[in-house]
């Protein structure tokens, strides 16, 4: 089919067992921070226009615009929101990751099932 071939074992072995000799082993530290800041400008975004659609609905609720989009405050309540949803999807991955690399003894193996996790 196409004359596609794959390899299940290059498949199968975890960046966090450091199975690649060429490399030091990915920590689970380093992981976490790039899943933080490549989530983060995406929660940013996500955060912004909840707020942003949360507070257009107070507006026309209430009929006053004591709810505006300006300012510090703002930002900064958006910029946490956002920090704390990137943090708590990299918490997660992270945890994923160290379910699925136990055996079932509960000893660390060096695979990460694909099936469970896709």
């Amino acid at each position: 089919m196409l004359g596609l071939s794959f390899n299940l074992a290059a498949i199968e072995s975890n960046p966090l067992a450091g199975k690649n000799p060429d490399r030091e082993p990915e920590s689970a530290l380093r992981r976490g921070e790039v899943i933080f800041f490549i989530s983060y400008p995406f929660t940013f975004l996500g955060s912004f226009l909840a707020y942003d659609i949360a507070g257009a609905a107070m507006t026309a609720i209430d009929g006053k615009s004591n709810f505006s989009a300006t300012g510090g405050g703002f930002y900064a309540v958006v910029a946490a929101t956002a920090a704390i949803l990137s943090f708590g999807i990299a918490m997660n991955d992270h945890y994923l990751v160290t379910a699925q690399t136990k055996n079932a003894d509960g000893s660390t193996s060096g695979l990460l099932s694909l099936t469970y996790r896709f």
